[in-house]
């Protein structure tokens, strides 16, 4: 593998970094909410389907990162 195609990789792993911290700022304000028994906002945000969402995006890193892991070191 060369350079070019390692810079490729790193750059999709920095992509897939800002995924995660989006999904952390999804926790974050769930869990600020019920910190301050917001019971209200809690139940919005559960009901609009940010635990999907939450779930959607580790799945997307998690492929994410085992497309990288094969195209480096295939089996």
């Amino acid at each position: 593998m060369n350079e070019q195609e390692l810079l490729k990789r790193a750059v999709t792993l920095t992509a897939a970094a800002y995924q995660l911290k989006l999904a952390e700022r999804l926790i974050e304000n769930v869990e600020y909410a019920r910190i301050n028994k917001d019971q209200f906002s809690v139940n919005y945000q559960l009901q609009s389907g940010v635990l999907e969402d939450i779930g959607e995006v580790i799945s997307d890193i998690r492929n994410t990162i085992q497309d990288v892991s094969n195209d480096i070191c295939p089996d």
